[in-house]
């Protein structure tokens, strides 16, 4: 398997604006890109028409999303059933998040069923007023982990987060293994 380093935006995108498309060049769909103030706005919306049912709407929104991403990035021979962390599967999917622009994304402690992950410069983070809603949570980002572990690994997983601030994102994972 090829990882070679991409670093220019036409490595991962083609962009046609006259068909009015942003193509992934890896996956060969159609992109969306939004701003993080857009996200945002999203999630406000969410918690005005929602109230605290917005963050269930958002992890459920992650999780989804986070099953189909794995779905998508994770070939076949990739997948895991031992529900055991493998580093060379979740550096895999982290070069795919870093490639979506979501902040830089580090693993560490993997030992047994249990490993973390940090997010460096989280977009769903980034958007967030000066003072406030410091104490929020990334429950769409939580979701993701949760979705993209749970196929990859194919256990149910527990995803705490343990820090969330425009710095940095950290997120516990914690994975049932086969026969528990």
């Amino acid at each position: 398997m090829n990882f070679a380093v991409l670093t220019d935006i036409d490595d991962f995108y083609e962009i046609d604006s006259e068909e009015g498309k942003i193509v992934n060049k890896r996956q060969g769909v159609r992109a969306l890109i939004l701003s993080s103030r857009v996200w945002r706005q999203i999630e406000d919306r969410l918690y005005t028409d929602f109230g605290s049912g917005a963050s269930v709407i958002l992890f459920d929104m992650g999780r989804s999303s986070g099953a189909a991403i794995a779905n998508e990035t994770v070939w076949s021979d990739l997948k895991h059933s031992s529900g055991r962390p493998d580093p060379f599967r979740i550096q895999h999917l982290i070069r795919n998040a870093a490639t979506s622009g979501w902040g830089k994304m580090t693993v560490s402690g993997l030992e047994g069923d249990r490993f973390k992950v940090n997010v460096l410069k989280c977009v769903f983070c980034s958007g967030r007023s000066e003072g406030k809603d410091e104490v929020s949570q990334c429950y769409f980002l939580k979701g993701v982990i949760t979705g993209v572990a749970e196929t990859v690994y194919g256990v149910p997983t527990k995803v705490t987060e343990t820090h969330c601030s425009k710095e940095y994102c950290e997120f516990d994972i914690s994975m049932k293994t086969l026969g528990n």
